[in-house]
């Protein structure tokens, strides 16, 4: 129907069309989006952007390899446009087509800081393809879960259980491409993708405390330089998926291919002498599909709920027949498109929240239970919590679908409590 809406609007041409596809592909209807540029190729068929845009909506749903040729006539029509060229390049050196892929970089020819810094950023990321490609990854990741000991949920909730019920030191912590952009593998890796790294990690960033936060002179780099061996204190360890790394490599991810890949890379370079058991990163959202969190959080003595969102705790008590529960509020990331419209803390994360809420948790606290959401941050916090004789479940954006808040795509009311 959407489909049908925009294109009996009358009066549109090429450009509206163009600009209609390229709003359904940004919000998530990147079908629809492929349709309409479809037809409007039909009519246009030498229309350099609408090819550009059919490459961008095919990549935008992992199907690379059907990009590559709207991203060629794009470039065969409009050789001088920096984006198309940049974009082709970019999916070839994805599908591992790294010599077609340098013959066409040596066209570049940059006229802005700008352009030059993303073809510094391009080349840098190229050669991360080359000796990481995909099938290294998936190598990869099936050595972690031998390496240590993969588990699924429900043996997930099992050990979550037990720790409760013998008010235990325990942590659960989930790593995703928001850690894995601080993993450091070593001083010769460091050098190897310099700008690639600087540059996903300024992202981040960026995104947790928006674009004025200074992270040298705040302690956050130095912070997170011990972010992977803090959270490899955990019992259970979350770790990015299978099909979710296949995914960033489908799109060729600048952000996402590394920031997955390293967590990986990390736990086989630097393994603990106590190695957590693994399970997939996205076990918060299976524990409460599959019925597994409920039953345990109800056995809690005392639970506390790290989290930026009021009321969270009155929803828990309610929910769970629990007496005890305590909200211990953080201000929200600077980027949460989620909490605009809901109510949040606001204010400045680090460093002056950190340590407070550090403080507050480093003394005993005899198997309380601690549900964490706080982002890169709260991987610090459920350390803590453990170390100082608590029970630390890094449930996360799963908070959100409890109250609701679309922070996720899929997150469409089905995780409501």
């Amino acid at each position: 129907m959407l489909f049908e809406r925009v294109m009996g609007t009358p009066g549109l041409g090429e450009f509206e069309r163009l600009a209609a596809a390229v709003t359904l592909k940004e919000c998530q209807f990147p079908e629809l989006a492929e349709r309409l540029l479809l037809q409007l190729l039909r009519d246009q068929p030498n229309y350099p952007y609408a090819h550009y845009e059919i490459g961008a909506s095919r990549r935008w749903m992992g199907r690379t390899e059907e990009a590559l040729p709207a991203y060629r006539r794009a470039v065969e029509l409009a050789p001088d446009i920096f984006a198309f060229r940049l974009a082709l390049v970019e999916v070839l050196h994805g599908l591992g087509r790294h010599e077609e892929a340098d013959a066409q970089s040596a066209l570049f020819r940059p006229q802005t800081t700008n352009e030059r810094d993303r073809l510094d950023l391009l080349w840098s990321l190229a050669e991360y393809l080359r000796v990481f490609p995909k099938a290294y990854a998936r190598t990869a990741l099936a050595q972690v879960r031998t390496e240590y000991d993969w588990i699924g949920p429900r043996e997930v909730a099992a050990r979550i259980e037990a720790a409760v019920n013998n008010a235990r030191p325990f942590s659960l912590i989930r790593l995703g491409d928001g850690e894995g952009a601080f993993a450091r593998i070593s001083d010769a890796d460091e050098a190897r993708f310099a700008r690639l790294y600087g540059w996903m990690r300024a992202e981040w960033v960026r995104f947790l405390f928006g674009p004025d936060f200074d992270a040298e002179a705040s302690g956050y780099a130095d912070l997170t330089r011990g972010l992977m061996a803090a959270a490899t204190e955990a019992d259970v360890l979350g770790v990015p998926y299978p099909s979710w790394v296949e995914h960033e490599y489908a799109l060729v991810s600048g952000r996402g291919i590394p920031c997955l890949l390293n967590v990986h890379r990390d736990l086989l370079m630097h393994p603990p002498s106590l190695r957590p058991a693994v399970c997939d990163q996205l076990v918060h959202v299976h524990l409460h599909n599959e019925g597994l969190i409920e039953p345990v959080l109800r056995k809690a003595r005392g639970l506390t709920i790290i989290s930026c969102l009021p009321g969270l705790d009155e929803l828990i008590r309610g929910r769970f027949s629990l007496d005890d529960v305590e909200l211990l509020p953080v201000p929200s990331e600077f980027t949460a498109p989620h909490l605009r419209e809901a109510n949040h803390r606001g204010g400045e994360a680090f460093p002056a929240a950190y340590k407070q809420i550090m403080r507050q948790l480093s003394q005993p606290q005899g198997g309380r239970v601690f549900i964490v959401a706080a982002g890169t941050l709260g991987k610090f916090y459920a350390t803590a919590i453990k170390r100082h004789g608590g029970i630390a479940l890094d449930l996360g954006s799963l908070v959100d679908g409890w109250m609701r808040l679309p922070s996720r795509p899929d997150y469409d009311g089905n995780l409501a409590l």
